[in-house]
């Protein structure tokens, strides 16, 4: 039987501090508004040069979907998650371009994600008046970084360069005394993170998933070759438990490799849970169905039913996973933040 956390790690509904520099109208505001997938749809929304070039960018098949702006629609649906999800490539290919108005909406995001990591290494009172539910101990873990690793999709590409160097030129600014560094492969710093430590169980051979809220990144691994495969579409919201994890078993049986050798599967999920991969209950999210049921062995059981082979699965929420990837190349990350279609992150100690 799943239990419930004792108050939520996640920093979507953290709030900027009044520091200076930032761009108008982001301290008091929450760090999803600003850097989530559907957050810089909605802001390219606020910027008419930025629109009109991303619709000729986008062509007529399919029509940009027109996005309601911060000041009308401050709250996130699903709905608006869907039809932001081409916006952040498009705002890529156009700070690629040089697009003027573009590049200046890529610093203004730069500046919000350098001040995410300065309000939460510094801890102001307003922003801990914002997260009542955060102990004084969480502060504290974020208080002791001093170097933060950020990735995600949304990160991919010169989007990423310029956000995160704009990021770290106004941290050095300010004088914060935290690096900001841009992950190796940001797109698959979950993915790679998620199979850190191994195959599960020892096998020869395994998959590894990383369980978003827009897509299953998918991988099989044997030895230390990896092989990305096509991603699988993620559950949208109000699943049942066992439709969940029907979805689950189905993505990584369509990867996986012929034979009966014993398998491992690794899956990251956009959910947290406990060190046994068990999710906490009472979650919000698409995947908040699984703290109803056992979930690894369950897993286990239906993948080697499927495979007709032994399973062996491992769990790790998708924060903790970006954590062990963004320490495969750099031992010194003591933080990270993950953009996509919510802020993810992980701080040191990671059960914290």
């Amino acid at each position: 039987m799943s239990v419930r956390q004792t108050f939520n790690p996640g920093i979507n509904p953290t709030v900027l501090a009044d520091l200076p520099g930032l761009p108008g109208g982001s301290p008091g505001s929450r760090v999803d508004q600003w850097l989530s997938s559907w957050a810089v749809g909605q802001r390219m929304a606020a910027v008419p040069a930025v629109v009109a070039a991303a619709q000729e960018l986008a062509g007529t098949s399919p029509p940009l979907v027109p996005l309601p702006t911060v000041d009308r629609l401050p709250t996130v649906t699903s709905a608006t998650i869907a039809e932001a999800e081409p916006w952040p490539a498009l705002l890529n290919s156009l700070v690629a371009q040089g697009h003027s108005a573009s590049v200046e909406l890529a610093d203004d995001l730069g500046r919000a994600l350098g001040g995410t990591v300065a309000t939460l290494v510094s801890g102001p009172v307003g922003a801990r008046v914002a997260r009542p539910d955060w102990p004084a101990a969480h502060w504290d873990s974020w208080s002791r970084v001093r170097r933060v690793t950020v990735g995600g999709g949304i990160l991919s590409g010169v989007l990423g360069v310029r956000m995160v160097t704009t990021a770290a030129a106004w941290l050095s600014d300010i004088a914060a005394p935290v690096e900001v560094v841009l992950a190796h492969d940001p797109a698959s710093l979950v993915l790679r993170g998620a199979g850190a430590g191994g195959i599960p169980g020892g096998a020869d051979v395994g998959l590894v998933l990383d369980s978003g809220g827009t897509t299953i990144k998918r991988a099989v691994v044997s030895g230390a070759d990896s092989q990305d495969r096509p991603a699988a579409p993620a559950p949208g919201p109000r699943h049942a438990a066992y439709d969940l994890v029907g979805i689950l078993v189905r993505a990584a049986v369509e990867i996986a490799p012929p034979g009966d050798r014993p398998l491992g599967v690794a899956f990251a999920l956009a959910t947290y849970v406990d060190e046994s991969g068990q999710p906490y209950a009472d979650q919000l999210g698409p995947y908040a169905a699984l703290g109803q049921i056992d979930l690894v062995p369950e897993l286990a059981r239906l993948l080697s039913e499927r495979l007709c082979r032994p399973v062996t699965v491992r769990v790790r929420h998708d924060g903790e996973s970006a954590l062990l990837g963004a320490r495969l190349d750099d031992p010194s990350t003591d933080a990270v933040i993950v953009l996509g279609t919510a802020v993810g992150t992980a701080v040191d100690p990671i059960g914290s």
